[in-house]
Formats: structure tokens, C-alpha cells, sequence
């Protein structure tokens, strides 16, 4: 059991019982385990309280001028509830004048409301699971049955705040001159007030600009009329996203030896998997239309009147299933002795049968353009079924070059080992044949090992990322700069993204050098020290979001990303230059952002490791160990068309945080049942350059991390008091002692100003009681 001292009372409860029973022949192990830990609100941290992201809130409007392309941002006076609403309507300058509205600032509005109150940083978790395997000699060792059977269930939930809403005030001459639509009313789908609703406090005449003649262009500025973007969000409904999931797992199989020098094993594993997946929060996008048409519903208003979200707010849902049957079979032995010792081998071969499916709401069918016409500007969802199979063939030889017993100076022991593994899947994804080798080196005695390796590897796309689901909705948080010099923090665009079926396995092919000392002069004392590089390409991913807009905003057309931004829809107008990201609405700018093949990355790191043991009779044993990982350069590509970038030393957008280097270190003391630890994390500082890259900026220092834990533990059996006591552990303990909390790293972190997962998580000091017994 453990608890967090920090706000919104976190804790974590686990337990588990393993036992088992065994005679000459059978042996069986029962294993039962259950995990659950609390959800963490983002406000219940500093570097997320507050936190901003949108500017729909309650009692705001978003004015576009089609004629001067200018943006405006007005806010209802403190005190009203809801603009009043006179016969023929007003203009937005009258509303000003009578003081209903006030003009403010975008930033102001961006920071009116502080999202972190409905928004999770820890999602709920409690999982059950339950599993037994066996082994039973039927002849022996020449024949023996074994397998194991698990089931676990896993809940999980997390929550968002409410849903923006941003329906636009529609008459026939803006939805066809100014929105580019075909007709009025606006294609299904589409959130929208009626000018004619009883709600709307302004004048159709203004809304038009007086203008009754088609404009040249529709839909693209070069006429007049308003662009009236209603922006709400109905608080006291949060998103919240719960996915309860069900494995169930079947092992069996037989090995044997055909004598002391060879065997055979084969078997085979039934997969089942299960997840319902529940989106309470939502808003149904008739009802919705329906409510905000005749009133029942008011955009316009902070607070809505009793039961106006009867009907209106629902819930989404998908049910998945997944299914993964293999079967393989293996042949190993040693089959012959060499002059330095006997010849190792392996080979074997599997089949496996993979399939996915997922079935969602009606709801959340995404429509002909690839928005959701059942649920507001919520994720869509697509409902498909994939399968595949692949089969695989490997071998294996372990060689030994030279020994010991041969004396050879310098090569005191020498050991090749070379594999090679064949896959072959159906579909577009292909084959491939991957080879490995490694190397061992004792040059004098087994003080010093020098070690090598090289080798390739080839990893398919997942089957999800190649025929799952095309899904649509808001975007990451995103800062960037506007072509006017203009600095956007966190703003929400559309997005989609999702599978892409001509996806291509990623590969990769490093080498690594290293050595272990182990010195007699020093007892108890080790040191490795290894080298890597490793160059990966094609690797399965998604362009930023926040890449992607700030290359376009820039750039236009020249943009190698430029096709991934549409207006109006996922499949509407296309980019003609510079600059149109910032002068269209956030709610009509759509990037297209599904699995692709990047370029690639070349990593080139070294890991250190120290450790030395010590026994003393008086005081006790003491062990330290102090592992360093060390990033000479970490370079990526996120496109082909581009050039590789050194993101080490940095925390962006496209890589995450990659400190140049960081360690963990801890002392152990135990003497006489009592056992004290100590750990020291460390994580070098870095500069937080947003999305890095070509796109650097902001150059914010983000300072080192330090956090300390300790643990204190005794074992009842020293005691000697009672045999009951016998097998009692007993633990207290702390997890970052001192609560540090992550460093800020608010540029490329826009979501939680900081990299919860490099520094340790969000829960801060943990204390925890531990007690195992075994009997």
C-alpha cells in the first residue's frame, strides 16, 4: 500500500499469492495478482495548476471579417448570463455600446479558462489476473507435457473537460458565400445556429454584409460577410474515456530429448483479447442541432436552463476483439565436440494467425467528408476487420573458437555465435531475412571479457496501423509562430489521422562493443562499459502536429507537409500559400495526419556500469551499483526530403526529452535481517527547443532532475520469536524522498508543461508499507 503526500490523495494497492505443488513427475504453480492505483487531476500538481488550452468558454464569440481578414475575440460582460435579444437584431458594435460585449485580447480569452480541474494526468487502473502452468513427465525426460492457462481484466479510465462547441451563426448567404457549403442549411454534421433561432442577439443584414449576389469565389475571402463562431463548452459534462479489456491465454506443448545431446520441444498459444471501450460526455450532434434551433439550448449563454442536455448529452462506444493463435516448433542441441568445446545449436519454425476487429457505435461512423455526423466534434471511429498470417524460420550456431584447456596466449576463451531468422507475412508487408552475430573474448583469464555485435532486425507494422481505423477530432495543444511574427500558444486545429494500408516495415541495423572487468585484486567489484550504434529507418509514425502547422504557416506551398492541411473538412480547399493556418478559424483548419514511414534515426550511446559488494562481520554487507547511459547523438529524420537533426541535449516536439546523459545509483546495506536502500536517480539538464529541428525555438533551459528513494526492511525470521513469524519480510519506503517535481518544459510539452515520463511520473513522494510471507 502507498500514498502520495502531495494533493488529491493518490494511492496504490497490489497483492499477490503464488503457490504451487510438485512431486517426482507433475508440478503445478497458481498465481493471483491484483494492482489498482487512484487517477491524478491535473490540478492537484503545480507545473499543470493552472494550465490553458482553448479559448471556447462559456460567454465567448469569435467575429472573421471576410473583407479585412481581421479576427476578433469578444467576451459577455461579468454579471450577464446571456446576451439580450431585441426584434430585427444588432450589430456587434451596438452590443459593445450597450456594454453586453466586451472586445478582448486573444490571449485573455486563451487564459479564461484554467482547463486542469477536468482534466486527468494519471488515468485509473485496477487489474485482476489470474494464471497456472504445469509441466508433467510422461516418459521422463524423453517426454514431457506442459502449459499454462491466464485471464486478466484491466479497467481504466480518464477524463477530459467538456467538449468544445463552436456552432457558427448560419444564414443562406454565409453558408454558401462565406463557408463555401453547396446549400443551406450546412452539410449533416455540421454544428450550426440558425440566424433565424431565438437565441441569436444579432442582425441578419450585418451578418451579411448587405451582400445578396454570390461571391466569385465562395468559401475563400475575396468578398464580404461575417464569419460569427460561437464558442462554448458545457462544463458540467466532462469527456471521460473508460476501456474495460479481457485476456485470455491457452499454452501447451510437448518436449524431449532424443539423448543427453539433442532435443525437441513443440507448442502452441491461444490468444484472446477483448476491449470495451465507453466515451461518456459526448453531445449527439441532431440533438445538439435540434437543441440550439429551437432554444432549448442557448451557444450565447454561461449557464444553461435545467434539463437543456436531456437527450443531447451520450455516451460512444466500441467493442473490440483480438485474437493471435501460433503454433512453433524447435530442435536444439550439441551435437559434436570441437577442439575448444562442443558445438551449440538451434532451429525451429512457427505459423501464427493474427486478428483484429472493431465495431463502434453508429454515432461515431465518420461521414463521406471523414467527420462524425453522430456526436459533436467528437472522435470518429471506423468500423473494420483485419487478419493476417506470418510464418518465421531461425537458426542458431554458438561456436567455440578457443578454451582454457587450450593454453592459447591471448586467447584464453573465444566464442562465435551467428543466428538468422526468416519472416514472411502476407499482404504488402512482405518478408525479410535478418541475420546476427555476436562475439566473446576472454584475451588473458575471466577477469576481462571484451564483447561484440552486429546484426539487422525487421519489424512489421502492427496490424492496427495497417487496416484499423481513419479517426477524426481535436488536435494536440500546438504553439507556433504566425507568418506575421505572431507567437499561438496551445491551440487546438482538427485533426485526423489513423492506419495506412501501404505502410512499410521499419528496419534497423546496429553494432555494439563493450568489455566487462571483473578483477581479482579487487573483490566484489564490476565494470562494463558499452558501445552502440544503431541506425533505424521507416519507423511507423506521425509527422507533429505541431511540425507539420508551423512548416505550413511558413512555408506554404513549399512545405514538404503542405498536403497534410485541408480547410473546411478533411478533404476540402488545399493550401495556396503562406500564412492561411493563422487566417482560418482553428475550427476549419484540418490536418491529415495518419501512420506513415519516416526517415529514420542514428543513435550512438554508451552505457556504464559500476558495481562493487563488500562483507564486513561487524557492520554488515554493503552493495553499490551506479548505471549511466550516455547519448553521443541521438539524430532524427522526419521525412526523407529532410536532413538528419542532433536532438540530444534537448526536449522537442518530434523527440521527446533526450538528456546527453543520466544515472541511477544505489546503496544497500542488510545485516542480521535488517536491510536499508538508497537510489539516486539523476537526469542531466536539457534545452526545451519546442518542435527541434529545422523548427527550433524558444531555447528554454529545462534544469537537471534529482529524486532520492529509500526503503527499510526486516526480516521477522531473525528474530527466532515464532515460527509464524518465520516468513514475514517487512517494508517501509519512499519514493522521492524530497517530492521533486518534473522540471518545466513548456515548449514542447504543451499539454502538461512537463515530460512526466523522463522524470519519474506525476505522483511525486510516495510512502509505502510492503509485507511479504512466505510459508
Amino acid at each position: 500500500y502507498g500514498y502520495s503526500t502531495n494533493e488529491g490523495h493518490y494511492t496504490e494497492r497490489s497483492g499477490s499469492l503464488v503457490g504451487g505443488v510438485s512431486n517426482d513427475k507433475t508440478s503445478i504453480t497458481v498465481a493471483l495478482d491484483y494492482h489498482q492505483h487512484d487517477a491524478i487531476y491535473m490540478d492537484k500538481r503545480p507545473y499543470t495548476n493552472p494550465i490553458y488550452g482553448t479559448y471556447s468558454s462559456p460567454g465567448v464569440i469569435d467575429i472573421y471579417d471576410n473583407t479585412t481578414g481581421d479576427d476578433i475575440f469578444y467576451v459577455l460582460k461579468p454579471g450577464l448570463n446571456a446576451p439580450a435579444v431585441v426584434p430585427g437584431g444588432q450589430t456587434i458594435d451596438q452590443l459593445v455600446a450597450s456594454g453586453q460585449y466586451v472586445q478582448t485580447p486573444d490571449d485573455t480569452v486563451f487564459q479564461r479558462l484554467n482547463l486542469s480541474k477536468g482534466q486527468t494526468l494519471i488515468q485509473y487502473l485496477k487489474r485482476y489476473s489470474a494464471m497456472a502452468n504445469f509441466e508433467h513427465k510422461i516418459f521422463g525426460d524423453h517426454l514431457t507435457g506442459f502449459g499454462d492457462i491466464l485471464a486478466a481484466r484491466t479497467s481504466t479510465w480518464s477524463q477530459l473537460n467538456a467538449q468544445p462547441v463552436v456552432p457558427y451563426l448560419l444564414d443562406p448567404w454565409v453558408t454558401v458565400n462565406v463557408f463555401g457549403y453547396d446549400s443551406y442549411p450546412p452539410p449533416a454534421g455540421t454544428n450550426y445556429v440558425p440566424a433565424s433561432a431565438a437565441t441569436n442577439p444579432f442582425n441578419t443584414n450585418w451578418l451579411d454584409q448587405g451582400q445578396a449576389t454570390p461571391e466569385s469565389n465562395p468559401g475563400y475571402g475575396d468578398g464580404s460577410g461575417y464569419a460569427v463562431a460561437v464558442r462554448n463548452r458545457f462544463i458540467e459534462h466532462p469527456r471521460v474515456y473508460q476501456n474495460d479489456s479481457d485476456l485470455f491465454r491457452v499454452t501447451g506443448g510437448l518436449r524431449g530429448d532424443i539423448n543427453e545431446d539433442l532435443h525437441w520441444e513443440a507448442g502452441t498459444t491461444l490468444n484472446r483479447a477483448t476491449l470495451h471501450y465507453t466515451n461518456p460526455g459526448v453531445l449527439n450532434t441532431i440533438a445538439l442541432n435540434d437543441a440550439l434551433q429551437n432554444g432549448t439550448i442557448n451557444p450565447f449563454a454561461i449557464q444553461q436552463a435545467a434539463g437543456a442536455f436531456d437527450g443531447v448529452v451520450g455516451t460512444a462506444f466500441v467493442n473490440e476483439l483480438s485474437t493471435l493463435n501460433s503454433f512453433d516448433f524447435k530442435f536444439t542441441g550439441t551435437p559434436f565436440e570441437l577442439p575448444a568445446g562442443k558445438l551449440g545449436f538451434a532451429v525451429g519454425a512457427s505459423y501464427t494467425r493474427e486478428t483484429l476487429s472493431a465495431d463502434p457505435d453508429s454515432g461515431s461512423l465518420p461521414n463521406s467528408s471523414g467527420t462524425t455526423t453522430g456526436w459533436a466534434n467528437a472522435t470518429t471511429f471506423q468500423a473494420f476487420n483485419a487478419e493476417r498470417d506470418v510464418g518465421a524460420y531461425f537458426g542458431e550456431v554458438s561456436a567455440p573458437i578457443t578454451s582454457a584447456k587450450q593454453n592459447i596466449p591471448g586467447f584464453y576463451s573465444t566464442n562465435v555465435d551467428f543466428a538468422i531468422r526468416y519472416d514472411k507475412y502476407n499482404g504488402k508487408v512482405g518478408s525479410s531475412t535478418t541475420p546476427q552475430v555476436n562475439l566473446s573474448w576472454l584475451p588473458v583469464n575471466e577477469e576481462l571479457k571484451l564483447r561484440g555485435s552486429w546484426g539487422k532486425s525487421f519489424l512489421a507494422p502492427q496490424l492496427a496501423s495497417l487496416y484499423g481505423p481513419i479517426s477524426s477530432g481535436a488536435s494536440n495543444s500546438i504553439n507556433y509562430t504566425t507568418l506575421g511574427g505572431v507567437n499561438k500558444t496551445k491551440v487546438q486545429f482538427q485533426a485526423t489521422g489513423g492506419s495506412n494500408p501501404d505502410l512499410k516495415p521499419t528496419k534497423a541495423k546496429a553494432w555494439s562493443t563493450g568489455f566487462v572487468y571483473t578483477p581479482k585484486f579487487l573483490k566484489g567489484f564490476t565494470a562494463s562499459i558499452d558501445y552502440s550504434q544503431i541506425e533505424q529507418t521507416d519507423i511507423v509514425s506521425v509527422v507533429p502536429q505541431a511540425t507539420i502547422v508551423q512548416d505550413v504557416e511558413l512555408k506554404g506551398t513549399a512545405s514538404p507537409y503542405a498536403s497534410l492541411v485541408r480547410f473546411n473538412s478533411p478533404n476540402g480547399g488545399v493550401v495556396t500559400g503562406t500564412g492561411q493556418i493563422s487566417s482560418h478559424s482553428t475550427q476549419s483548419v484540418f490536418l491529415i495526419n495518419n501512420l506513415v514511414n519516416l526517415a529514420g534515426t542514428k543513435v550512438n550511446s554508451t552505457d556504464i556500469n559500476l558495481g562493487y559488494k563488500w562483507n564486513t562481520d561487524s557492520v554488515g554487507k554493503f552493495e553499490v551499483n551506479s548505471t549511466w547511459t550516455w547519448y553521443n547523438s541521438y539524430k532524427l529524420q522526419l521525412i526523407p526530403t529532410e536532413q538528419y537533426y542532433d536532438y540530444a541535449g534537448q526536449s522537442s516536439t518530434n523527440a521527446g526529452t533526450v538528456p546527453k546523459w543520466r544515472t541511477y545509483t544505489n546503496l544497500d546495506w542488510s545485516f542480521k535481517g535488517l536491510e536499508a536502500v538508497v537510489g539516486v536517480t539523476y537526469v542531466q539538464g536539457v534545452t526545451d527547443v519546442t518542435d527541434g529541428g529545422a523548427n527550433s525555438a524558444g531555447f528554454v533551459h529545462v534544469p537537471s532532475f534529482t529524486a532520492f528513494d529509500v526503503a527499510l526492511s526486516y526480516d521477522l525470521g531473525h528474530l527466532s520469536a515464532n515460527k509464524w513469524l518465520d516468513g514475514l519480510k517487512v517494508t517501509i519506503g519512499a519514493n522521492n524522498v524530497f517530492n521533486k517535481m518534473p522540471p518545466l518544459s513548456p515548449l514542447a510539452f504543451s499539454d502538461t508543461n512537463a515530460d512526466i515520463g523522463t522524470y519519474g511520473g506525476a505522483v511525486g513522494r510516495l510512502l509505502y508499507v510492503n509485507a511479504s510471507y512466505k510459508f
